[in-house]
Formats: structure tokens, sequence, C-alpha cells
């Protein structure tokens, strides 16, 4: 029989208290079951009883950034925000880094530069990299989105696509150590191609002998007078004149030129042009000077057209165009 006393008991413990777990602990002497209550607020039970008998659910980061007020709560993963956001954009923060000025002259034509950029990315673990004003702003800022409930993202954070900030991130000296290799390389084959046309130029018999000198000669006489040649190219409306704003123009011409250096250039008619020009000066015994009349043919349109590559212009043209809009 059960008795009025245990009911007033259960009853009596149940007011003013919510239990959040019920767990049997055998039968009474009546046969009833006997039950041990965890309550979120009880006597008799610490918090961490309590805590441990209600399993908290374990929130990925990527929860926290989604989370706005949580994130603004939590300093240390606000520290982790900026590597995971730039994890997340790899491709838009090596854009970033590669589009500074500075980098887009020394590592942009580095060979698989993009790919070294990303891997570095997806190997940082140190997420202490921005200094002590970048991280007040950043913690400001995530506090701000977690106030308006909007989630923290590389967009509404755009300071940490800064200069400054992409700089310190970044590991430079394997850029460096790859572009000193590829330098050295470039500088050493152009010497030896340089010092090869310099005797040859000194002597036109010789090289009117050899029709592969003669194809490589304009190569030659091009990046020897490349400022002329620049300047020629970017006032015919034709060809250049719309390139002449684009960022460091001149500095993509030149390098369009040294790359051609070892390569037939001209055309049929062109060179059958030159070879007659190179024979003509052998016969006379003159010196070949490019700013001779004689060369002029080197300067027009056709012969122009084959030395640069105006589809690489036209792309840093847009991208010019489209930096100006924004």
């Amino acid at each position: 029989m059960i008795r009025f006393t245990e009911i007033a008991d259960d009853l009596i413990k149940a007011i003013g208290h919510k239990y959040v777990r019920r767990i049997p602990k055998g039968v009474t002497k009546t046969g009833a079951t006997r039950y041990e209550y965890i309550y979120s607020v009880t006597e008799g039970h610490s918090t961490k009883q309590a805590l441990q008998a209600t399993p908290k659910k374990n929130d990925s980061f990527e929860d926290i950034v989604n989370d706005p007020k949580k994130l603004s709560q939590d300093a240390n993963s606000i520290k982790k925000l900026p590597l995971h956001l730039y994890q997340k954009n790899a491709d838009e923060i090596v854009d970033a880094y590669l589009a500074i000025p500075r980098n887009q002259e020394r590592f942009s034509n580095l060979p698989n530069v993009r790919q070294v950029l990303k891997t570095q990315i997806a190997k940082k673990q140190d997420s202490n990299f921005l200094d002590e004003n970048t991280a007040r702003l950043l913690r400001n800022t995530v506090e701000y989105h977690g106030l308006i409930r909007e989630p923290a993202t590389l967009d509404s954070l755009p300071f940490l696509k800064e200069p400054d900030v992409l700089n310190k991130f970044f590991d430079e000296h394997p850029l460096n150590v790859a572009r000193d290799l590829m330098m050295r390389e470039k500088y050493s084959k152009q010497f030896a191609f340089e010092n090869k046309f310099e005797k040859l130029v000194a002597n036109p018999k010789q090289l009117s002998s050899s029709i592969k000198n003669m194809q490589e000669l304009p190569a030659y006489l091009y990046t020897q007078n490349a400022d002329l040649v620049i300047d020629k190219y970017l006032s015919d409306p034709k060809l250049g004149a719309k390139f002449a704003d684009v960022p460091n123009v001149r500095k993509m011409l030149k390098d369009q030129m040294l790359s051609k250096q070892g390569s037939s250039i001209l055309d049929e008619k062109d060179f059958k042009q030159l070879k007659n020009t190179v024979e003509y000066i052998a016969l006379r015994k003159d010196d070949i000077d490019f700013k001779s009349p004689l060369f002029s043919f080197l300067l027009e349109p056709s012969a122009l057209n084959n030395l640069f590559d105006t589809h690489a212009l036209n792309v840093a043209r847009d991208v010019a165009i489209n930096d100006r809009m924004k």
C-alpha cells in the first residue's frame, strides 16, 4: 500500500523545482519504482553533476562563426577568425596579395606561385599574425556584428585584405628564393644571347651567313632599344594607345620583349626584307644600326604586332578598368 506521506514527499519536492532527468533507483518496500531526480537547480546535487547529466552540444568553429552573438563573446574564437576566413576564401586572398603592386612586380610571373600561396594558407597554424591595432579593430567589428546579428565574413572585414596584413601573413622567403633562381636563369640566358649578338652585329658578313642568327636578330635589336620600341608602339592608336593607362604597361612590354629572345619574330615578308638589309650592309661593310632608316620596317605595325602579346595587354586593361569602376 502506498502511504500518503510518500505521495506528499514527491509533491513537495516537485513544487518550485523542475527536474531535467529522472533516474530509476530500484523499488520501495511497497513495490513502487523509486527515482533519483536531477534538477537544474537542486539541493543535494552540485552544478557539476547537473551539467554532466545534461550533455552539452559541442559546436564546431564554423557554427560559432555563423553565430555572431556567440562569436562576439569568445575572444579566443575572434583570434582564430582571420585564419579561418583566409582558408575558406583562399583564392580571393591570393588575388589580393598578388594585386599589391610590389608583389605583382616581383612574384606574379613565378611558376605555380598561386599554388605555393594557397599551400601556405592551408598549412598555417599560427592565428596570431595581426598587429595590436588590427586585432583591436577586428574585435570591435565582430562585437558590432554580434549586436546587429550579422555574421562576420571576409567582405564585412575588408581590413583583413590590406597590404600590411597580407604581407605579414604570407612567408615571402620561399617566393624570394624561387624568384632569385628564376632571375638568375633568365639573366644567364639573356647575357649569353646578348654577348653572342654583340659579336655578330660587329661582323655583319658573319651574321648574314646564318639564317638562324638573322631570324633571332630582331629580338636582340628590340631589347637593346626597348624604350624607343615601346614609345613607337604606344603612340599608334591602332596598336598601343589604348594600353597607355594600364599600370606597369612599360614593364609588361619589356618583359614580353625579353621573353622573345632566341625566337623568330618576323613574318615571311618582313624577314625577307631583313635578310636583304643585312646582306646589303655586309657588302657595304657598314655597321648595323637599329635607328637607321634601313631598319624602319621593324617599327611598322606588322612587325610590332608579332612582337607584343596583345591578348595579355587587353586582359590587364580590363582589370584596370574594373578596378577604377569599383
